[in-house]
């Protein structure tokens, strides 16, 4: 099925309802090396960068087939997520690249790109965009992550099953735990930036995250090649970061690239900070917060904030915060939703915003809805989040909720109920 030329947009395009840009100008790996549609897909393509490369994965039997899927208005099983959102009134991922590709690129050009499609699925054009998580190298240990993606989870989670109860809680960390650390370090793989330099004439996007991305020596010495040989003007650099560590001397390398932007993932302030994404200093954001704001003009600022079951009723409080702070880099952006993004955490179940019990959601709304009276601007983004909250009754999962936490606490010496003492009804 070929699109509809004489459509204006992708969102009235036939194929809206499951169609999305990403498998004609994206490639997106994990830690370990898998490579997928983007970073919010549940399924790898079986290509693999510890020993092959991203052009391999381009025209995979995997990513040909994904596409002739799309034309066809099927859905992906892949992009359950978004489906998912989008059944709740979220604006998922697919849109948001939907719309973004469109921006950057104009509908004739994409089209062209679905009219160039084979009939086997395959793309004569080189991908324009790489998410690059580069390993699992990482200086903390976020509570929503594992050790795949986090080597500070290697030996948290030894520690953390020595107090789990639950059964179920149990089984699913000891599985977190087995994990093959050599797999993890493809990024040192010389074949694999020799690969992505033959494509930097056409790249216009990559996205570098981890792990922690600042501590990979690799990446830096690449990006730093890359200003160096004239290609960096036509490319758009975007960091997700937690900025613990920040490397000022690359400063004057990221000043010629097209942009640079920072997508700094912060959960929330001070003690939630260093609980959520432990054990963070918040000292060192603040600061680097700092530096950022003050770079050259193609330097972009913006804050992912993970909502999940402990910090879904702090979001209100952090976008006040960010407020207060009057950063110079919110000039980017109209609205506080687009400067502090939001992305749901849908795993691990137990963590999800779903799972709370009806009375506290209850509260959350009410925060929520304070908020939206307090900035008096779009807030439909944030407004989602209530509605994918109260979707589903997934209180079931409380005691594993429970149960995670209290291990936490025993593990890291930490103490949820000061933290977090509205959750002391709760549990």
């Amino acid at each position: 099925m070929k699109p509809d030329t004489s459509v204006q947009t992708l969102s009235s395009s036939p194929f809206s309802s499951t169609w999305c840009v990403l498998p004609w100008v994206h490639a997106a790996s994990l830690t370990d090396g898998s490579t997928q549609l983007c970073c919010v897909a549940e399924k790898t393509s079986g290509t693999n960068l510890n020993s092959q490369t991203i052009q391999d994965y381009w025209n995979s039997d995997y990513t040909k087939s994904v596409r002739l899927q799309m034309l066809q208005g099927k859905k992906i099983a892949a992009c359950r997520r978004c489906y998912e959102e989008e059944a709740n009134g979220y604006q998922s991922h697919r849109l948001m690249e939907n719309k973004n590709w469109q921006d950057k690129l104009g509908l004739e050009y994409i089209l062209e790109l679905i009219k160039e499609t084979s009939e086997s699925g395959e793309l004569s054009k080189e991908l324009l965009s790489v998410d690059l998580r580069l390993g699992n190298t990482c200086n903390l240990q976020c509570i929503m992550c594992q050790p795949r993606e986090s080597s500070k989870w290697i030996s948290g989670s030894e520690k953390l099953l020595q107090h789990i109860t639950h059964s179920d809680l149990k089984s699913e960390w000891k599985y977190k735990q087995n994990i093959k650390v050599d797999s993890y370090e493809w990024y040192k793989n010389d074949a694999f930036w020799v690969g992505l330099k033959k494509i930097l004439p056409y790249i216009k996007e990559i996205i570098i995250a981890g792990g922690e991305p600042m501590l990979i020596r690799q990446h830096l010495q690449f990006l730093k090649e890359c200003a160096d040989s004239g290609e960096a003007h036509h490319i758009h650099v975007r960091y997700h970061t937690n900025l613990i560590e920040f490397p000022v001397d690359m400063i004057p390398y990221w000043e010629k690239f097209e942009r640079i932007e920072f997508f700094a993932s912060v959960d929330g302030c001070g003690e939630v900070a260093h609980y959520l994404r432990y054990p963070t200093d918040w000292s060192k954001i603040e600061k680097n917060l700092r530096i950022i704001d003050d770079m050259s003009e193609n330097t972009w600022l913006r804050f992912l904030f993970s909502v999940q079951a402990l910090n879904v009723s702090h979001l209100p409080d952090f976008v006040r915060w960010v407020r207060e702070q009057q950063y110079k880099k919110q000039k980017h952006f109209s609205t506080y939703q687009e400067f502090v993004h939001p992305g749901l955490v849908h795993w691990p179940e137990y963590l999800n915003p779903k799972v709370l019990p009806k009375n506290f959601k209850a509260s959350v709304a009410a925060k929520f809805e304070a908020l939206r009276t307090e900035l008096n601007e779009p807030f439909d983004k944030f407004g989602s989040i209530v509605a994918f909250m109260n979707s589903e009754d997934q209180s079931n999962k409380l005691n594993q909720f429970s149960d995670y936490c209290s291990a936490l606490d025993l593990s890291r010496k930490t103490d949820r109920f000061k933290t977090f003492p509205e959750f002391k009804e709760v549990f």
